[in-house]
């Protein structure tokens, strides 16, 4: 059927069909036991980790210095023999040897990360991992998964040619009409939702907060989307406090990469992210990469299930810390592993005096209860001095004074110490790079 798929008219209609084909295959794995769960992720792991081995010499030179090879694989379990890969090595490899069949660019789908943590890593889909992942992101999955009844979806996403974004247009030229820029202007952002009034928005954490706070201080009328999705960035509570002040539709993160697709979504009771691992196996390893228990937090390893082309197995490039739940859930999702959260890139963590080490999540919690605050962004420039930028509400709404900044720096302290300088700075506007859809939140300046 695949010689069909890009036949003029035709294939588009092959192209359908083939995302049917994968929506029934992931109607069945959501409903599989847990022990048919491992059997199945073992089978998939297999036929991964051989592809793997023939074709990619990063993972089969690295297993034979390390003593193993795919037929050590006998359990879920034996993944932790194999050497974890780094972001440098995968950034490293030569892709045009590991392009077989697809000279045309046709059966293959190339992207590039941001690059916002470093160098950009180049990645390739085979053509069925690309299929599989538009089916897992498309609406008939997203009812599925949640029990809804969504018609109409919109999104407002990074359109750069190298975006995994742009995947679904690749094959499906005709969704372009529901995907918008997240560089454009905010006005057009909600201009393009109150046109449209999609059931569902799929945007970023940070498009969608300078969304509410532009119909907040302007007054403007969003139309209400049933469900609010986001990905791509780390979702603290005082964005999600933001946005949830002028959106009333449920709002649930993502948790996805250029290199594997999407991982995770959030639990609609909000007691966690559930990892999507029919088609992921998450890992939360120490510094010496050995397993940490539930409840502890540790670096994010991923292993990709489905993709022939780059396997992606045991990959630790995504920097993310992040800690398993000890206790399982109660919603209808409970068989799926569940996440604490994502605590933020392991690159932006804040190292103290005395090599402490700080994580985001912890630095954003403080900035909660601060009524107007607008924006901010918490800067570590040397290892004993922060700097806080923070954009107010207009002079007409602030509510919060000297002895409410008093308090915050005193909880500053308390989470770093005394020995270190907190600073707090009233800005105007914190903006973006120009090529970049994202303003963090916090940015730390020293490195470990």
């Amino acid at each position: 059927m695949d010689q069909y798929l890009d036949m003029p008219l035709l294939g588009f209609f092959f192209r359908i069909r083939k995302i049917r084909q994968q929506l029934a295959r992931i109607r069945q794995e959501i409903a599989m036991s847990k022990e048919e769960l491992q059997t199945y992720q073992l089978a998939k792991l297999k036929r991964v980790m051989a592809s793997a081995y023939e074709r990619v010499p990063l993972y089969r030179d690295k297993w034979k210095a390390a003593g193993v090879q795919p037929d050590d694989l006998r359990t879920l379990n034996d993944l932790e023999k194999f050497p974890i890969v780094t972001k440098e090595e995968f950034r490293n490899l030569d892709l045009d040897k590991l392009i077989t069949g697809g000279k045309n660019g046709k059966d293959y789908h190339l992207f590039r990360t941001t690059g916002s943590s470093g160098i950009p890593v180049s990645m390739l889909y085979d053509r069925d991992k690309g299929f599989y992942e538009i089916a897992e992101i498309s609406t008939f999955s997203i009812n599925m998964h949640f029990n809804l009844n969504l018609k109409k979806g919109m999104s407002i996403l990074l359109l750069d040619e190298d975006a995994m974004e742009i995947l679904p247009m690749m094959e499906f030229p005709h969704v372009r009409k529901m995907l918008f820029d997240a560089l454009d202007t905010v006005e057009n952002h909600i201009r393009q939702i109150n046109r449209i009034r999609p059931d569902y928005l799929v945007t970023y954490p940070s498009v969608l907060k300078n969304i509410a706070l532009k119909a907040q201080a302007e007054g403007i009328l969003v139309h209400q989307p049933r469900l609010l999705f986001t990905t791509g960035e780390s979702h603290d509570d005082h964005t999600r406090k933001i946005i949830r002040d002028v959106f009333k539709g449920e709002v649930l993160d993502g948790y996805a990469s250029t290199e594997t697709g999407i991982m995770a979504v959030e639990c609609p009771m909000h007691s966690g992210l559930h990892v999507i691992d029919y088609k992921i196996l998450m890992e939360i390893v120490d510094d010496r990469h050995c397993l940490v228990p539930p409840g502890r937090s540790g670096n994010v390893i991923v292993t990709d299930l489905n993709n022939l082309m780059l396997p992606v197995i045991r990959y630790a490039g995504l920097g993310d810390i992040s800690a398993y739940r000890p206790e399982p859930c109660t919603c209808p999702r409970k068989a799926l592993p569940l996440l604490s959260r994502v605590e933020g890139r392991k690159m932006d963590a804040f190292i103290l005096p005395g090599n402490k080490v700080l994580h985001p999540f912890h630095l954003t919690t403080l900035m909660l209860d601060v009524a107007d605050i607008r924006k901010f962004q918490i800067r570590q420039e040397k290892k004993d001095e922060i700097r806080v930028l923070i954009v107010r509400q207009p002079v007409r709404d602030k509510v919060s004074g000297d002895h409410e900044y008093a308090k915050l720096k005193e909880r500053f302290h308390a989470l770093v110490g005394s020995d270190v300088s907190v600073r707090f700075e009233f800005v105007d506007d914190i903006c973006r790079d120009e090529s970049s859809h994202k303003i963090p939140t916090v940015v730390s300046l020293v490195r470990q």
